[in-house]
């Protein structure tokens, strides 16, 4: 099947939109796009909680949708209860927030919608398992970032297989073109020449997929923004749809075709998940910039785990729900981010920071049969029965090396001296376990790569070393445990004291040891929703600390949700993890090669900057628990 079809994104809770804003966006956004499908049948993907508000204050806005979903002049295309960015979502919070958005759709429009709308357009492996079990035949995704994820070519069919579930991708440039052709900056034939150039005559193609508060009504974000008049833009728009049915046949959402093409599978580590339009739109976004997404991440896991066992259709998880939406973490005006904010601070003037350990300033100390502790130079060797770890004293007790007994003591974490790499760009020092504080707003950079004093104390199973580091951002402590019970290696920040900042702030940095993996195996596995393990891994050089532009320090990172990723190769790795509902930290990697050695890294973020991003309190206490994995595939 051919043809044009269109759909608009509707959230009554955008983030830039007060309370007070919600009767004019219902009356010069809402009510006109019911007009616009009395003449031409639109798609209409709306979150339950923003139908609920919107029934509140108009109702009649409701009426008239089920007038046009029953004349099928509307198709009604799901999202669940709030928008929510799935792929950072424990997979039972995002079974709740499907099944809580179907109720809702029930009560109030009488039906339950067959597609699905993918919030703001991201997708990981596993995300597609849950909308089928919520009963939705398939769902829509913008095609640019997924096709290139998945390694197709740039012209791709419109449609396409998850798993066992179909795929109708859209465009996101038709959608910003037709945007562009409502401001009056694109022409008709503009708009035609894109549509032939997608290959509208033998697919079904998206006109529009995008938000409709655009149109009469457009939030002010940014300094310059396009003005929106409410008549005009629906005029024109009204005019594009007239225009192009004349030339192509307009079609329903609902009457486009079902089936899948071949399915497909993310499994490059590059590329191990997909968001919509330019890179700036990237999980950072959403996990760890805005006014304080990693306090809100952290408590929004916190909940989640006291939820496990509840059914999905429970009126308790409601206010959990809203705790994920996606609109609390970008342009959320001062107004609704102050209502959210004191139940946040109550939550986080509960945390606590790491306890002070009663132990002896080395040197004194004297060896066990459990542990011996060595000077090497420069550097101080923790051996137990079970792991190694030497510290660089000089260098903030940065990991000279970390071995296992059951890797046979072969070191698999190190710090790469410089002349590891000829690239003249790499010829640096790589440590292991560092902490890097960037000041996007004073253009200053700190580490804690700094001579340092440890204590230590020896506890039955484990060995605990302890420092206290000051910046000028604040003090903080830092801790290294050996549990050789466990075969545990512990290293954990506790930044409690630092006031509130607008840092970059990224922790660990911990180098794969080149020698010990192959650059052609190194990969990372995680799970996905669908609880099944999925292995990434490094076909091209992938590089997610790399500040993409003035205004965002972070072109994305990896999607664990259950804190818990494998890294290596198949036959061995490193098993990594850590509690989210602590400390929701945002992993990203970086691996890069070259003929003689690799440089395979990970970071764990607590802050980054887009502009969405402003000055929040100090995180709290992040731990990071490694230790040989045995689940690789």
């Amino acid at each position: 099947m051919n043809g044009v079809y269109a759909f608009f994104h509707l959230n009554a809770a955008y983030s830039s939109v007060d309370e007070q804003q919600l009767d004019t966006l219902i009356d010069q956004c809402y009510f006109p796009l019911l007009h616009l499908a009395e003449n031409h049948p639109i798609g209409l993907e709306i979150n339950a909680y923003s139908l609920e508000r919107i029934a509140r204050r108009a109702p009649e806005w409701v009426r008239q949708l089920r007038v046009l979903l029953r004349q099928r002049r509307v198709s009604l295309i799901g999202s669940g209860y709030v928008q929510m960015i799935g792929p950072l979502a424990p997979a039972h919070v995002v079974r709740a927030n499907l099944a809580w958005g179907n109720l809702l759709y029930q009560k109030h429009l009488r039906r339950s919608p067959k597609w699905a709308l993918l919030n703001e357009m991201v997708y990981a492996n596993g995300l597609e398992q849950l909308y089928l079990e919520a009963g939705f035949r398939g769902i829509i995704t913008e095609s640019e970032n997924l096709l290139d994820a998945l390694g197709y070519p740039k012209k791709a069919p419109s449609r396409l297989g998850l798993s066992a579930c179909p795929v109708l991708l859209t465009s996101s440039m038709l959608m910003q073109k037709t945007q562009r052709y409502v401001q009056g900056d694109l022409s008709l034939e503009e708009i035609l020449n894109a549509l032939s150039q997608n290959g509208v005559d033998r697919q079904p193609i998206a006109l529009y997929s995008g938000d409709a508060e655009i149109f009469g009504f457009r939030p002010n974000r940014y300094l310059h923004e396009h003005r929106a008049l409410p008549d005009s833009d629906w005029l024109r728009l009204a005019e594009l749809f007239q225009a192009v049915a004349r030339t192509y046949p307009w079609r329903r959402v609902d009457q486009l075709t079902r089936r899948r093409s071949k399915s497909a599978l993310l499994n490059r580590a590059e590329k191990s998940n997909a968001v919509k339009k330019q890179n700036k739109y990237n999980l950072s976004r959403w996990a760890i910039s805005g006014r304080n997404d990693l306090w809100l991440n952290t408590f929004a896991h916190r909940w989640a785990q006291r939820a496990i066992s509840w059914p999905a259709n429970s009126p308790r998880w409601l206010p959990i729900l809203k705790l994920w939406a996606s609109d609390l973490r970008t342009h959320i005006t001062e107004t609704r981010w102050s209502q959210v904010a004191k139940h946040l601070y109550r939550f986080q003037s509960g945390a606590q920071g790491l306890e002070p350990i009663l132990g002896r300033l080395w040197p004194d100390w004297q060896d066990t049969e459990t542990v011996q502790i060595r000077e090497k130079g420069l550097s101080l060797q923790v051996q137990t029965p079970s792991l190694r770890a030497t510290l660089l004293l000089r260098r903030g007790a940065a990991l000279a090396e970390l071995a296992f007994a059951q890797h046979d003591w072969v070191p698999c974490l190190v710090s790469l001296p410089q002349g590891t790499f000829q690239d003249v760009s790499r010829m640096v020092d790589y440590y292991s376990g560092l902490t890097i504080a960037e000041g996007w707003q004073e253009q200053a950079r700190w580490t804690d790569l700094e001579p340092v004093r440890l204590r230590i104390s020896l506890q039955p199973d484990r060995v605990v070393l302890q420092t206290v580091l000051n910046t000028p951002y604040g003090g903080f402590r830092k801790q290294w445990i050996l549990d050789w019970v466990r075969q545990e290696f512990r290293l954990a920040w506790d930044m409690t004291h630092w006031e509130p900042h607008m840092l970059n702030l990224r922790l660990g940095g911990f180098c794969l040891n080149p020698n010990w993996i192959p650059a052609h195996d190194v990969g990372w596995q995680s799970k996905g929703l669908d609880g099944l393990p999925y292995r990434y891994k490094a076909v091209d050089s992938v590089d997610q600390c790399q500040t993409l532009s003035f205004r965002v320090s972070c072109p994305g990172g990896l999607a664990v949700p259950d804190g818990h990723l494998s890294w290596g190769a198949p036959n061995r790795g490193l098993s990594v993890s850590w509690d989210p509902s602590r400390n929701a930290a945002f992993p990203l990697w970086v691996h890069q090669r070259e003929k003689t050695a690799h440089l395979s890294r990970l970071f764990f973020s607590l802050a980054e900057t887009d502009e969405t991003r402003r000055a929040h309190s100090a995180p709290p206490v992040f731990e990071v628990c490694l230790r040989p994995a045995t689940e690789l595939a």
